[in-house]
């Protein structure tokens, strides 16, 4: 990323508040703090993130590809720990006072464009979906980004995630490709999303 003002990742406590009405145990009073990840928080990331995917790709990735994909070095405690202390990179976490982390995302630079970011993780607890967490996080996210010199925030799903899918697009994102992948020994296909990020065009994320 070109010239990239590193200041604007600093702040650990963002003050980035919200209730989230409609989820499982999430009492009003009781509001969601956004923060930025600690090296500490890498387990529960990694717990996370194998709990998005053993209750989201069971349809269509199968047990074994799942198993060999979250064994490997993406979803690594080290990996996960050298994400959040990246200094080109956000890592932020959704807070509950009694249930702790119960979402986050990564955001890094765009290796094939470096003027892009890429949205590398994006997972809430399953008991927390559907309850406003994701755009809590994705709204703190692009608060933080709108401070940097990217053009775009960049995000892939697998084209078959139809509910991931329609969150990014309701947030703004449009479809630029899609393109086979190999997971496991199995090829399937992900649909690579794009969201402007030049001022007024920067969309906001559904409530």
């Amino acid at each position: 990323m070109r010239d990239r003002d590193r200041r604007a990742w600093d702040t650990p406590e963002l003050g980035r508040r919200g209730s989230c009405a409609g989820g499982v145990n999430t009492p009003t009073d009781q509001p969601l703090l956004v923060r930025k990840a600690r090296v500490s928080d890498a387990p529960r990331l990694r717990q996370l993130g194998i709990l998005g995917w053993e209750t989201t790709y069971t349809d269509f990735i199968r047990p074994e590809n799942r198993a060999a994909y979250l064994s490997g070095a993406f979803w690594s405690i080290e990996t996960l720990s050298r994400v959040i202390v990246g200094p080109e990179n956000l890592a932020l976490v959704a807070e509950h006072p009694q249930s702790g982390v119960i979402g986050f995302l990564t955001i890094e630079p765009y290796a094939p464009d470096r003027r892009k970011l890429e949205l590398t993780r994006f997972y809430v607890h399953p008991d927390w979906r559907r309850s406003g967490v994701g755009s809590l996080l994705l709204d703190a996210a692009l608060e933080q980004i709108k401070h940097l010199h990217a053009s775009a925030l960049m995000v892939n799903v697998f084209a078959r995630n139809a509910v991931g899918r329609a969150f990014y697009e309701r947030a703004g994102f449009h479809l630029v490709d899609i393109v086979p992948v190999m997971v496991g020994d199995q090829i399937d296909d992900d649909a690579w999303y794009e969201l402007p990020l030049d001022g007024d065009k920067q969309a906001h994320t559904p409530g």
